[in-house]
């Protein structure tokens, strides 16, 4: 059985990572011949697909924090962590929802951080038939 992340909640998303990081992780992820680094579908593949002609010096705005599937449990700490989060400015806030627990991750200017997650239920009014 694996231990992926199975989907990751977005709090918050007010974040960038430049063009020459992107491009040199991006080429870290392709040269990996295990895929053990990062899931298949993950935010840095989907900014990737449209950096072609954009300079090194470029902010590119997170539109994304997809990071669920296979092997991103593997890659989660080597390569998340402590390789993709320093190159991250600006606000992650995330929910993690492993197959056994829910855990937090705030990523704010290449500072990462574990997080408690709180889930609250509060009861609605009933609406009169």
């Amino acid at each position: 059985m694996s231990y992926d992340i199975n989907h990751v909640i977005v709090r918050t998303l007010e974040a960038s990572i430049s063009a020459e990081d992107l491009r040199e992780l991006h080429a870290m992820i392709r040269s990996d011949p295990n895929g053990m680094w990062a899931p298949s579908g993950n935010f840095l593949e989907d900014l990737y697909s449209g950096l072609c002609a954009v300079p090194s010096a470029t902010e590119l705005r997170l539109v994304n924090f997809n990071w669920s599937g296979e092997c991103s449990g593997r890659g989660y700490y080597d390569f998340l962590l402590e390789v993709v989060a320093p190159k991250i400015r600006g606000l992650v806030e995330v929910a993690l929802l492993w197959p056994d627990h829910i855990s937090g991750l705030q990523i704010r200017d290449g500072i990462w951080f574990d997080c408690d997650v709180a889930l609250t239920l509060a009861p609605r009014p009933r609406s009169k038939p």
